[in-house]
């Protein structure tokens, strides 16, 4: 879109400050070359304009941090862009990370140093999903995350998946939830969730984690529910993802719902990372003493802005300033 051309005679660094704000820099950056060239068309009656005909004139350069752009003409045009017509899109990155720490084995062992240096040598994270984790409070503090993370442990000891944000990006928006999703010999399943809004961009945020049950990746049951533990959730979010062991692969049924509502993914086996938003990269890394790996993953999203500077505003600033 082309931008609109305003003219107006030279004006006082008062009318321009109305123009453009009080703290706008106007300043006598440059003076344009002299031109004795210069042509204008005057009325026939307009002496004063015959008699200035062919004179040079002096061009004030300008310098604002307002948007818009300015273009001298004549030294007396300035061109406004529409700023409020043309959106400016930000990509927000988001770093999630997921991992069974193998909680029963590391503890017969005492292999607790193993697991925790896994966590802290593999960050920075936004978002945090663990499996067999029976003690989030513990893990993120011999991490040395506890200062910067807010943890939900879940509402059950059996198959725990808690989950974990970061509060330096995030604040919570709502309480975390757990849902049943299945169970199997071990014993009952969940899904862990919490509502969030990102600090910089103020998009909101729905953030999943799960221990799925298993031998039930083909069954229609489980599919549902791990579906509508995401479609219950997610009204009214921007963005949603999800970690877990889902102890099933991409392919199988179970997944099909996951998939449809969160088309986006890094899938290493049965462990994943899914969102609606662009996975740019996913990582395997090595997960030992756990029997599964370390996985992470950053996921993109664009957040759209426009700009608060309005034509019409200007405009209509243009008017008064001239009357000053």
């Amino acid at each position: 879109m082309a931008p609109r051309t305003l003219k107006f005679a030279s004006l006082s660094a008062a009318a321009l400050a109305l123009i453009f704000g009080q703290n706008a820099d106007f300043s006598l950056a440059a003076k344009a070359p002299v031109n004795h060239d210069v042509e204008e068309t005057c009325a026939a009656d307009d002496d004063g304009c015959s008699r200035n005909a062919g004179k040079s004139k002096e061009s004030v350069m300008l310098q604002t941090r307002r948007p818009g752009k300015m273009q001298l003409s004549k030294g007396t045009d300035i061109a406004l862009e529409q700023a409020d017509a043309t959106a400016e899109k930000d990509n927000v990155q988001i770093k999630v990370a997921s991992y069974n720490m193998f909680w029963w084995n590391v503890k017969m062992y005492n292999n607790w140093e193993g697991v925790f240096n896994r966590i802290r040598s593999n960050g920075p994270y936004d978002l945090f999903g663990f499996q067999e984790c029976e003690d989030v409070v513990r893990t993120l503090t011999a991490s040395g995350l506890i200062t910067d993370f807010e943890y939900f442990q879940g509402i059950s000891t059996e198959n725990p998946a808690p989950i974990a944000w970061n509060k330096t990006v995030f604040e919570k928006i709502s309480e975390p939830k757990s849902r049943n999703i299945g169970a199997d010999k071990w014993g009952q399943r969940w899904v862990n969730s919490v509502k969030l809004r990102h600090k910089v961009s103020g998009a909101t945020v729905l953030f999943l984690n799960t221990h799925g049950p298993l031998e039930q990746c083909g069954t229609e049951s489980l599919k549902s529910n791990w579906q509508d533990s995401i479609i219950t959730e997610k009204a009214g979010v921007d963005q949603v993802f999800m970690t877990g062991d889902f102890n099933c692969q991409i392919f199988e049924t179970a997944m099909v719902g996951v998939r449809t509502e969160l088309p986006r993914s890094a899938d290493f086996y049965i462990d994943h990372i899914l969102s609606t938003a662009d996975v740019v990269n996913g990582e395997r890394l090595e997960g030992a003493p756990s029997d599964h790996p370390f996985i992470r993953g950053t996921c993109s999203f664009a957040v759209t802005s426009k700009s608060t500077t309005k034509v019409p505003v200007a405009e209509e600033a243009l008017v008064q300033a001239q009357k000053l």
